[in-house]
């Protein structure tokens, strides 16, 4: 996303503390460390925080975005 909306912008900063959450609970810094499972499941922790996000907002406020 070179040309990221506002909206686009709170919805990744909100997926970037649902994958710090999942982080902290692993305890792991080193990424390289992480298993397969492990590594997946942050991604989707991600993923589902940025498009759960952008619904949320989406339903709060219809055709802004």
């Amino acid at each position: 996303m070179i040309d990221k909306s506002e909206h686009e912008e709170v919805a990744l900063d909100y997926a970037s503390d649902m994958a710090g959450e999942y982080l902290d609970e692993l305890d792991i810094t080193d990424m390289a460390k992480m298993t397969r499972e492990q590594w997946m499941t942050l991604i989707e922790c991600a993923v589902t925080g940025f498009t759960d996000k952008l619904k949320e907002i989406e339903i709060a406020a219809p055709g802004r975005y």
